[in-house]
């Protein structure tokens, strides 16, 4: 992480989508007239796990806050 972005290589990247593709949670549309440009959309199921992740996440953002809130919010000075 750099300046608060995710740097990926291409090699880490495509390997990324290749398994995500694999796991049925995207699929890989190709643009028509170029065959180096792909689109990936996520699958039905794809959107799922992105819901799932979303309300883990939201717990996990309540708990801190309720944690931070006990502590007066001074213990991160």
């Amino acid at each position: 992480m750099s300046e608060g972005e995710v740097k990926l290589g291409p090699g880490t990247l495509y390997g990324a989508l290749s398994k995500l593709e694999k796991q049925g949670l995207i699929r890989k549309e190709g643009e028509s007239g170029d065959n180096r440009r792909k689109q990936y959309i996520l699958t039905n199921e794809g959107w799922q796990v992105i819901e799932l992740e979303f309300k883990r996440l939201s717990k996990l953002v309540a708990i801190s806050q309720s944690i931070f809130q006990k502590e007066g919010d001074t213990s991160h000075e």
